[in-house]
């Protein structure tokens, strides 16, 4: 693929673009129009991205460490098996997206709406989705040590099998929750309604307000 260092496109208008495999440090593509373009594969290192459109992208199995998606729109994109070392989603639009497993430290994705995501089998350590929505999305088996999901909406989300030790859940939205089968070992869910959250077969040993 192509070799992008220091470039900026910036606004640019790349709908459809066919960028597989490309390579760039630093760029900034921010606010450009990147609809349904594939970049699968590619490396982009400490990219901004801020305020893109890129509804229906395709980031498959991309490394995008330190880059950032401030407020873009990602709706319906394509992220499965990408690298997100320290990268930062805030606030960006992430509806029907495919994350399936991503791999990551620290990522954010702090007031994001994932509603209806797939983040099957995804490994993130330390991840930040703090206010976020999750409402139906689907995290079955996700590896998400020490995430932070406080006053995050995880209404109807699916989070069975998954390893959540030492999780943040306070003041979060849990409505039919399913936790079923999860660890949630050192867990706080202080503030947060479980009610109707599914907790059958959980690992809750230690684990705060349930």
């Amino acid at each position: 693929g192509a070799t992008l260092v220091r470039a900026s496109s910036a606004r640019a208008k790349l709908t459809a673009a066919r960028l597989v495999d490309a390579r760039g440090e630093g760029l900034s593509f921010a606010r450009a129009a990147l609809g349904e373009a594939n970049l699968a594969g590619c490396t982009l290192v400490e990219a901004n991205l801020d305020g893109i459109e890129g509804a229906s992208t395709v980031w498959d199995r991309a490394v995008l460490d330190r880059s950032t998606f401030v407020e873009a729109n990602l709706e319906g994109a394509a992220f499965a098996r990408s690298r997100l070392d320290g990268t930062n989603m805030a606030r960006a639009s992430l509806k029907r997206a495919s994350l399936m497993g991503i791999t990551g430290e620290q990522p954010r994705f702090e007031e994001a709406n994932l509603e209806g995501a797939d983040l099957r089998q995804c490994k993130l350590a330390g991840a930040s989705f703090a206010g976020a929505n999750l409402t139906r999305a689907n995290a079955l088996k996700a590896v998400l040590g020490d995430v932070d999901l406080r006053g995050a909406d995880l209404a109807a989300a699916s989070l069975r099998s998954a390893k959540m030790r030492g999780a943040n859940v306070t003041r979060a939205k849990l409505a039919e929750t399913d936790f079923r089968d999860a660890d949630l070992e050192g867990a706080s869910f202080e503030g947060s309604d479980v009610t109707t959250a599914k907790l059958m077969g959980a690992n809750t040993k230690g684990a705060a307000g349930l």
